[in-house]
């Protein structure tokens, strides 16, 4: 996430505001808008979540684009904002049947393989220079917590 910062004084400002989720999204025609909101900082006056200002609508039965703009000002008058456009659209590719899931793994050290392999694992890749699964320091260390977490 690039944070966009706008002041609205001469003496600058350090304020830095983000949005949540993306720049940009998709609404179905017909479907709800759900407002992620934003976040915002500043050194001296902390968050400032509480005092960011959502300005734009987005009506869900009009196709089109819309912009969502979030300002915020901090203690000594400085200003940024951010804007999200949301696209309303007539139709979109979806998912038909089904539902999404979330699936956990334990993951292994493909040297030495837990016990009750089965479904629920997967091996760890590892680079030809080291047999070291990637991204891991300690194979013992990480393989021997995964595989004893196991069900």
């Amino acid at each position: 996430m690039t944070p966009i910062i706008e002041d609205s004084t001469a003496g600058g400002g350090e304020i830095v505001i983000g949005l949540n989720g993306s720049k940009e999204t998709y609404v179905l025609k017909g479907e709800e808008y759900l407002e992620a909101d934003a976040h915002a900082a500043e050194p001296a006056d902390g968050l400032l979540n509480a005092k960011i200002k959502i300005s734009g609508k987005v009506d869900t039965s009009k196709p089109g684009t819309y912009k969502v703009s979030y300002r915020v000002s901090d203690s000594s008058g400085h200003t940024a904002k951010a804007v999200r456009t949301v696209h309303v659209v007539e139709s979109m590719e979806t998912m038909q049947g089904g539902a999404p899931i979330l699936m956990y793994h334990y993951v292994y050290d493909p040297a030495n393989p837990p016990a009750d392999l089965n479904g629920d694992f997967i091996a760890a890749p590892t680079s030809p220079s080291s047999p070291t699964p990637l991204g891991c320091t300690s194979p013992a260390a990480t393989w021997g917590t995964a595989a004893s977490s196991a069900p």
